[in-house]
């Protein structure tokens, strides 16, 4: 079906009051700049959840709130930008988020129940970063993959080579985590 959401937007320089709750979302790269751009809006109340592909976003988030109000998580709803303002979605997901220091407090509870209740099936996970790590994996080898032959993803598993690259590329990433004591499972993410 079709579902329409009216969300006010605005551009940083228009916010003024502090929130409770920002959802960093951005490209790993504009992640200093959003932040900068909101600083007026951050308090020692504010809590900032990154959901961002990657790693390394916690590094960041400390220049503006206090580490124990970071999260840092994973989503892997599946979903297109089909038009401005238009998102189609293929179906359901998962957001797996926890704090930084691993606390579960009644804050980020409410944080988990606030966005369960939007649909965004949110659960809190100590094995967050192996969700991270798990996801970093998958999107370099098929990211990167499509993005020097130019094909769709699908095209990378229809011949051995791109196959096997894939998957090479899979296991470099993960003896990287694995080496970093992070507990991935190397045969979910080759699946």
């Amino acid at each position: 079906g079709e579902v329409t959401v009216p969300i006010p937007a605005y551009f940083a320089s228009q916010c003024v009051e502090p929130v409770d709750l920002v959802i960093l979302f951005t490209k790993s790269v504009y992640s200093n700049d959003a932040l900068m751009s909101i600083r007026p809006i951050l308090s020692d109340k504010t809590w900032v959840l990154s959901l961002q592909n990657g790693i390394g976003h916690e590094e960041i988030i400390r220049r503006y709130v206090k580490p124990d109000h970071i999260l840092i998580g994973t989503t892997n709803f599946p979903s297109d930008l089909t038009g401005y303002g238009e998102i189609r979605s293929h179906g359901s997901g998962t957001t797996t988020f926890m704090s930084i220091d691993g606390h579960v407090t009644i804050e980020v509870e409410s944080i988990r129940d606030l966005l369960y209740k939007a649909g965004l099936n949110a659960q809190l996970s100590k094995d967050v970063f192996k969700a991270v790590w798990e996801k970093v994996a998958f999107n370099a080898a098929l990211n990167t993959l499509t993005s020097i032959t130019m094909l769709p993803q699908g095209y990378v598993g229809d011949t051995v080579e791109g196959h096997s690259l894939a998957h090479t590329v899979v296991d470099e990433v993960l003896s990287v985590a694995s080496a970093k004591g992070i507990p991935v499972e190397v045969d979910h993410v080759h699946q």
